[in-house]
């Protein structure tokens, strides 16, 4: 673990890994660059994410608790099937990036712009998504409870029914 401590520490652009099944705790990947990643099954509990930057990433059917993801940016980035708790992606660039089937609570988007992506099938509890850009985002069979969408341009997103 150790080696990979420092092999973190020491790279910007972290290319081409496949960390299937790795669990982190209290570690900052801050301002961070992630391309073509394989992080599914993964465990995250108090890691920085703040300011990073994602291409391909795979964090498939992971749990992230208590993350910081502020001021990322994230695209084509999959957290199918992914628990998200506590978590919070204010002021991020979420474009195109697919939570499809994910179980989110109290967690924020808010401020961010996620064009274009996918919470089908997913369980979001007491999130927010307040002053957000949700144009083609699409929430299809999603139960959403206790979700702000205040200020956001749901009109422009896909849902099954009312909000």
């Amino acid at each position: 673990m150790r080696e990979l401590q420092q092999y973190f520490s020491e790279q910007h652009t972290i290319n081409n890994l496949d960390l299937t099944g790795i669990v982190l705790e209290n570690y900052d990947f801050s301002g961070k660059t992630f391309y073509l990643c394989n992080i599914a099954k993964a465990f995250f509990t108090n890691v920085n994410f703040k300011g990073a930057r994602m291409d391909l990433a795979f964090f498939d059917f992971s749990t992230f608790v208590n993350c910081n993801f502020q001021d990322s940016n994230l695209t084509n980035t999959v957290f199918a099937g992914a628990t998200i708790t506590s978590c919070d992606f204010s002021g991020s660039e979420l474009n195109r990036n697919n939570f499809v089937g994910i179980m989110a609570r109290v967690s924020t988007f808010s401020s961010s712009d996620l064009y274009s992506s996918r919470f089908i099938n997913s369980n979001l509890i007491n999130i927010e998504f307040i002053d957000c850009n949700l144009k083609r985002v699409n929430f299809k069979r999603s139960s959403l409870q206790n979700t702000n969408f205040r200020s956001s341009n749901t009109e422009e997103a896909y849902f099954d029914g009312e909000l």
